[in-house]
């Protein structure tokens, strides 16, 4: 089966505590299984490191937010292995410092604070802790953030999702 992944590096939301979209997945072609989420604080180019707490939430939504783009090509929909079939999902991803808003939550997978010296990784053991999608466009899989941090130049975060489609 051919694993897809897409990643994001973009910059919070710049009021603070607003949750912003990262990274949103859906398909109405075929259901998508999420089978791995990296969260990280910074993109290396930062030059003092910072201590603060961040939110992350793995979400499904029946409504998208606004303000997300379809990513260039490098960033977004990449299969791991060349000789499989594209991906036939969508993948919409914040842009730089412009809001993506969260849209209609339903359902909450994971939450978790974290310090920005740590790195969040959802990896699904087994079958039973893969997170999907149902193959309809009312349900969307989506990484939100939230930082208490106003300074965009300095709050910029790294999220990769790695799924497959069946």
């Amino acid at each position: 089966m051919t694993v897809y992944t897409a990643q994001v590096n973009a910059t919070a939301n710049a009021t603070a505590n607003t949750e912003d979209s990262f990274i949103e997945l859906s398909s109405t072609s075929s259901m998508c299984h999420i089978q791995k989420v990296r969260v990280r604080y910074g993109d290396g180019t930062a030059t003092t490191e910072v201590d603060h707490q961040f939110r992350i939430r793995l979400v499904r939504k029946s409504a998208a937010g606004t303000g997300g783009v379809a990513g260039p090509a490098l960033s977004t929909k990449v299969r791991t292995d060349i000789m499989c079939p594209a991906s036939g999902a969508t993948v919409n991803v914040k842009s730089g410092t412009t809001a993506f808003t969260v849209g209609t939550v339903v359902d909450q997978i994971d939450q978790i604070v974290m310090n920005t010296r740590g790195i969040y990784e959802f990896i699904a053991r087994d079958e039973d802790e893969i997170i999907t999608t149902d193959g309809t466009a009312t349900t969307i899989f989506s990484v939100l953030i939230q930082s208490p941090v106003i300074t965009p130049s300095r709050e910029n975060y790294q999220v990769s999702v790695y799924w497959t489609e069946a």
